[in-house]
């Protein structure tokens, strides 16, 4: 297990989203298979939801950048599970001023946001996989997951990175 089965899991989890229509919501199970019956989840429960299969989380521990650009953690024992494995890095930096930093794998925090950097596209982009409401057919609440992977908005700081130890 290393930094890249993120990304491998990554895919495969969006896959399945789009592939089972599940759809944004605020209202997400605690754990992966809850989430397989409700077909719903956020951007932050996507990143969750790819732990809790690699075996790195357990059901029932979750973790989001709150408003306050405060990383939480929700369950018994999630952030030593995710500090056993993971560094928290504070950044404070727009993506573009740390693209050269970044790693593909990086769990990536802003301010009520959480994604997984993927690396640079051939046009020197950098792609993401996330779940939130623009990776959905209304850009809603309620939409339907339609491109997990792809470019984001650069314009919102960067506040943290979660980068794997190994």
């Amino acid at each position: 297990m290393d930094r890249l089965s993120l990304l491998v899991k990554a895919k495969e989890t969006a896959e399945y989203f789009v592939d089972k229509k599940f759809k944004y919501s605020q209202g997400v199970a605690n754990s992966w298979a809850g989430a397989k019956k409700k077909k719903v989840s956020n951007c932050a429960s996507y990143v969750c939801y790819c732990l809790q299969q690699l075996g790195i989380l357990k059901p029932g521990q979750l973790f989001y950048c709150n408003r306050n650009g405060r990383v939480v953690y929700k369950g018994a024992g999630t952030k030593a599970a995710i500090s056993k494995r993971y560094r928290l890095i504070k950044v404070n930096k727009l993506p573009r001023d740390y693209k050269n930093k970044l790693k593909p794998g990086d769990i990536c925090f802003y301010r009520l946001h959480t994604n997984i950097f993927a690396g640079i596209n051939e046009s020197n982009k950098m792609v993401w996989w996330d779940a939130g409401k623009a990776s959905t057919n209304t850009k809603k609440a309620g939409g339907t997951y339609k491109k997990i992977h792809r470019v984001i908005n650069e314009n919102q700081k960067l506040l943290y990175v979660l980068r794997w130890k190994g």
